[in-house]
This record gives structure tokens, C-alpha cells and sequence, in this order.
């Protein structure tokens, strides 16, 4: 843990003005190539994935040695000459306390790494797009006070609904066509009240996660027509326009939507009722 720890900071150390600013804001928006995004994301994913190992391993550790501390004080008591065991536990305690309490406030969002950078990844691999890509993405807790969207409470249980829109994004496919996509996820937070009291305390909580996704995909007319319109494509003027929606799910924060789905869903793209036209370049 102590090698994670000086890989961390390390990490940190090297990472630029823009990099240190998401790290502390959890917001970032812009328009790069793929490379661009990568280069300016990858480093980051790595130091969250180190990091959010040994937060909990420090957070553990800080018990542990919290508990030896308060038990081997009480056997000072009645043994003085024992004093240098509270006084060894209490360092080990305060050091992981720290580690846990600085890992905590660089932390960000898991999006980013279970997400983001594998599906930029893809997209380097695949060659699937072309030019830059326009994303705004906050990597915060869903779960602050701004982002409630309703609360129920009663007696016996206590239910919270938070809406995060995390992520926005704009980018044109290999085929010309234009994609727009925004993610949500909406985090519901359930607990069950004991003694009919309701502070948090005293409640039992657990989280259900719905990720959703809206694509919008922009066919140019000069390049593709409707073989039908079952599908009900939008006509824009210049544009076939089709939505799709799908949605992931999940029972922890530090999961997020497969960046399988997203995948899928671009693959749809020519299951709908459209095609190229054959004299198109």
C-alpha cells in the first residue's frame, strides 16, 4: 500500500493545471481529438484506480489501529510502562487517518475510468470516429443536496431520488454521421427508519442506480435515405434524425453504465429503417 500511495503522488505531481482542476472540481469540458482526451484523461484514470484501493484500505487501517489505540490506552493504566504501544498505534492510526482523508479529496467519479476512457479507447482501436470530440463531464457524488429530485419519508422508510447528469457529448462517426448523447443517472437512495427515527444515523441505506442513455444520430440526406418510416425518422432538412434511448443498472456508486451499451447502441444505427445511398462517396 505504501508503493500505491508514492505511485499516487507521484501521479499527482506530474499531472498539469487542467488535470489538477478536474481532480479538485470533478468538471471538465472541451473539444479534442481522441489523443487529446487520453492523454489528458489516462493518467487520471490511473491515479483513481490506485487511489480508490487504498483509500479503503487506509479507512480500514484507520479503525484498526483507532481501536488498538483506545485498547492498549486503558491497559496503560494499570501497566505505565506500556506507554509506548498507545503512542506507536496512535501514529499508525493518525498516518492512515491522513492517507484515507487526502485520498478522499482527490478522488473522482468511477465514470471516468469504467467509462469514459475505455470507450475513447475503443475509438482509437476501432477508427469508428473521425475529428474531434465535443464532452462535458462531472465526475462528482450524485449524491449532493442540488441534485435531489424528490424525497419520501415515513415512518418505517426513507426514500431519496437524485438526478446526475453527468456527461454530454458530440461527435461525427466514420460514415459522416453526426451523434449526440447525454447520460443520467438517476440514484436512488432507500432506508429503512428504526425506532420510527429518522435521522441518517439511524438508518439503513442502500443505493439502485438507473443509467440512462440518449443517442440522437444525424444522418446527412445527401448520403442516406429512408428505406421506410416505421421508425419514425425526423426530417430536419438537411438531416434524417433518430433517437435511441437505453438503460443500465446497478446497486453500487462505484459501478457506471458499460460502456457495452453505449457500443451496442451505435451499432443500431443501421438496424433502423435507412440506408447509404449507393452512388455516395
Amino acid at each position: 500500500m505504501a508503493i500505491n500511495s508514492r505511485r499516487i503522488l507521484k501521479i499527482y505531481r506530474s499531472l498539469d493545471k487542467d488535470q489538477i482542476q478536474l481532480v479538485f472540481t470533478k468538471k471538465i469540458e472541451g473539444k479534442f481529438d481522441i489523443d487529446q482526451w487520453l492523454q489528458k484523461l489516462h493518467k487520471l484514470a490511473i491515479m483513481d484506480r490506485l487511489g480508490d484501493d487504498t483509500r479503503i484500505k487506509s479507512g480500514d487501517l484507520s479503525i484498526v489501529f483507532g481501536i488498538f489505540t483506545a485498547f492498549t490506552i486503558f491497559l496503560t493504566v494499570s501497566k505505565p510502562f506500556l506507554f509506548f504501544f498507545p503512542v506507536g498505534f496512535f501514529l499508525l492510526f493518525f498516518y492512515f487517518l491522513m492517507m484515507y482523508i487526502t485520498l478522499n479529496k482527490i478522488d473522482i467519479g468511477n465514470n471516468l475510468r469504467v467509462f469514459i476512457v475505455p470507450l475513447l479507447e475503443h475509438f482509437k482501436e476501432s477508427g469508428s470516429v473521425i475529428g474531434p470530440i465535443d464532452l462535458k463531464m462531472d465526475f462528482s457524488n450524485p449524491k449532493k443536496d442540488e441534485k435531489l429530485a424528490g424525497q419520501m419519508e415515513d415512518r418505517a422508510q426513507s426514500d431519496k431520488i437524485f438526478r446526475h447528469h453527468w456527461m454530454e457529448g458530440k461527435a461525427v462517426l466514420e460514415d459522416q454521421i453526426l451523434i449526440q448523447w447525454d447520460i443520467t443517472d438517476i440514484v436512488k437512495e432507500s432506508g429503512r427508519n428504526f425506532g420510527g427515527i429518522s435521522d441518517e444515523e439511524d438508518t439503513r441505506k442502500k443505493n439502485t442506480i438507473v443509467h440512462k442513455l440518449d443517442i440522437k444520430f444525424q444522418f446527412p440526406k445527401d448520403k442516406f435515405e429512408l428505406v421506410n418510416d416505421e421508425n419514425k425518422f425526423i426530417d430536419s432538412g438537411d438531416h434524417w434524425i433518430f433517437q435511441i434511448n437505453r438503460e443500465d443498472s446497478s446497486t453500487s456508486l462505484a459501478e457506471g453504465m458499460s460502456p457495452a451499451i453505449f457500443l451496442n447502441a451505435l451499432k443500431e444505427r443501421f438496424a433502423q429503417s435507412i440506408k447509404r445511398k449507393e452512388f455516395s462517396q
